[in-house]
């Protein structure tokens, strides 16, 4: 049995389809999110330590320094696949792979990290297909915004609303057995369902635009606003309607997700400074860390939203 801890969104989900493709049951996975990701892995380490399973993966996730130190100093049997910029100095540790690139210069994913860490494997089981070569792509296309900013594909944010529409268990399931058919990634019931939730999710952007706050911080002019749900279209569009802002801080109960449209902006450096990270247009960091309790106080001033959200 092997482990796997990975992120809760589409990229992190995509690595589970991946390696539940070529482990099927002998894979346990968690899913999580980047404030919980060290208490998990903690734990995991201890299962590891007593021969619970043989090997624990961390994808499109990182560990922080402290866990990373544990890990080598014991010669622990775990890889780490991650993409973000802010894990590269875990590249340090032979158990770490944090490539932020591929080799024709496009960013890239856990998903396809994954993809490729297990990829002679998959070759040897006959798993390697061309609906795996297009699951892996549509995934790294959104996750990285390239399907808005280079190829235009829509398939790509249609994958993502795909998992929202039927929660992580039956899509990672239908994926698989997609995949593993060569079959196409979309069935005609998901294409309907699709237009019909896209009417939604420009309908939720409309309302959440009406309550967007702008605010100056610091040298930045930037757009406020509280939402639960699709985050990342939510964050581009409104920078795409509101060229004035250089960036947009989307609220929620337990996390700030930072966007930004523009070149010249690295909200990883923002991030860090609330202890987050992530990439230079697509950032966050958790609501439970004293520096965002402080930057919510004092610089957004949105104490008494957050308490009416509750």
């Amino acid at each position: 049995m092997i482990k796997l801890i990975t992120h809760n969104d589409l990229d992190g989900i995509g690595c589970e389809v991946v390696f539940k493709l070529l482990y099927g049951d002998k894979a346990d996975v968690l899913s999580v999110g980047n404030n919980e990701v060290n208490d998990i892995v903690e734990q995991s380490l201890e299962e590891l330590r007593f021969g619970i399973y043989e090997q624990l993966f961390i994808t499109d996730l990182s560990v922080n320094e402290e866990l990373a130190e544990i890990i080598n100093k014991e010669g622990l049997k775990v890889q780490l696949l991650d993409h973000h910029p802010s894990a590269t100095h875990l590249n340090k540790y032979s158990f770490a792979n944090v490539t932020t690139h591929m080799l024709d210069g496009l960013k890239d994913s856990g998903t396809h990290l994954s993809f490729i860490y297990l990829l002679d494997k998959l070759l040897n089981k006959g798993l390697y297909n061309e609906s795996l070569e297009d699951f892996v792509e549509l995934v790294r296309q959104y996750d990285t915004w390239e399907w808005k900013e280079i190829f235009r594909n829509e398939e790509a944010k249609q994958l993502s609303d795909l998992l929202y529409i039927l929660g992580r268990e039956k899509f990672v399931n239908d994926m698989v057995h997609r995949i593993k058919d060569n079959k196409e990634l979309f069935s005609e019931t998901d294409k309907l369902i699709l237009e019909i939730k896209q009417k939604e999710i420009d309908n939720y952007i409309n309302i959440k635009e009406k309550e967007l706050i702008i605010k100056d911080f610091k040298l930045y002019k930037i757009g406020i606003v509280m939402a639960d749900s699709y985050t990342s279209e939510l964050g581009n569009i409104l920078c795409e309607r509101h060229e004035e802002l250089d960036f947009v801080a989307i609220i929620k109960k337990e996390t700030v997700s930072l966007r930004t449209v523009k070149d010249d902006i690295n909200l990883t450096d923002i991030a860090k400074q609330f202890g987050g990270g992530g990439h230079p247009k697509a950032s966050g960091f958790p609501l439970n860390n004293v520096k965002l309790n402080n930057f919510i106080n004092d610089i957004f001033d949105i104490k008494e939203v957050i308490k009416c959200q509750k």
